[in-house]
């Protein structure tokens, strides 16, 4: 006669090396012949693990579907960063892209979102933010430096 472990049964049968651990322990409790306990393992013939697993006093476990996991779309969703996080990126003062952020907020802008304490936008956001002079104020009285064009 061949005796297999739990874990091999388990995996035999389709179930959980656990959960066959706790039917084997389980069975030996309620005083049957198998399985018996050797060097720390489960082990009865492969017929009497069949009993252990479903036994006639208890209801037959439905079997498990495995759910894999299924990419719903080719496109990966945009990764949303911190004003602190995009302005490492962009090399910019943070506490200026936060300046930005309230008055796109304040502007009503759609971005950035306040989550507890943080500003969050995903980085397109943030680069439009940064860029449009809408958000970027200066007063009439201080006039913008000319650019020297380099010929």
């Amino acid at each position: 006669m061949e005796y297999i472990t739990a874990a091999e049964a388990a995996r035999r049968f389709g179930i959980n090396p656990d959960y066959a651990a706790r039917l084997a322990k389980r069975s030996y409790s309620m005083g049957n012949t198998w399985p018996i306990k050797e060097k720390g393992t489960w082990i009865a013939p492969l017929s009497a693990w069949d009993e252990i697993f479903h036994p006639k006093h208890m209801k037959i476990r439905k079997k498990r579907t495995i759910v894999e996991n299924i990419e719903k779309s080719k496109t990966k969703p945009e990764q949303l960063l911190t004003a602190k996080d995009f302005s490492e990126i962009v090399n910019y003062s943070h506490s200026w892209i936060t300046q930005l952020a309230h008055r796109a907020m304040k502007e009503g802008y759609g971005w950035p979102k306040k989550t507890g304490s943080m500003l969050i936008a995903p980085k397109k956001e943030w680069e439009i933010i940064v860029l449009s002079n809408k958000f970027k104020k200066r007063s009439n009285n201080y006039p913008r430096k000319s650019v020297k064009k380099f010929t």
